[in-house]
């Protein structure tokens, strides 16, 4: 009786073990693509997800699937802090249109208006 029970409280530790070892598995880590512009973090953007996708599109993924994932994942981190940092800029400047063309300034609206499009029309043609 002894003997067994010391089995089963083995096997319990041993199967917690290695449950938390894989958890705890430690992958290789990967710089990402890096991102310059806008255009390039929406363009990596969308491909990037697009990949994603196409992985989990084909049901329960395997490791070397999720390792995909893992190294994809780098890549979309730089493209989207790269949007939202455009994007975080992108405000105040359609504040600017705004008000110039609230205020009838018709060379100011059209400046502004141009530097606005500049970003905007990267996230939506």
């Amino acid at each position: 009786m002894k003997t067994l029970l010391t089995l089963i409280l083995i096997a319990t530790f041993t199967t917690a073990n290695l449950a938390n070892a894989e958890e705890k598995t430690e992958y290789d880590h990967f710089k990402g693509i890096e991102v310059t512009t806008l255009k390039e973090a929406v363009m990596l953007f969308s491909e990037h997800n697009a990949k994603i996708a196409v992985i989990l599109n084909k049901g329960e993924p395997s490791h070397e699937d999720m390792h995909k994932i893992h190294e994809i994942t780098y890549t979309l981190e730089n493209a989207l802090a790269k949007i939202n940092t455009e994007m975080a800029a992108l405000a105040p400047q359609l504040e600017k249109l705004h008000k110039a063309s609230e205020y009838g300034k018709m060379k100011e609206s059209l400046s502004e208006g141009k530097k606005y499009l500049e970003t905007a029309t990267h996230i939506i043609p």
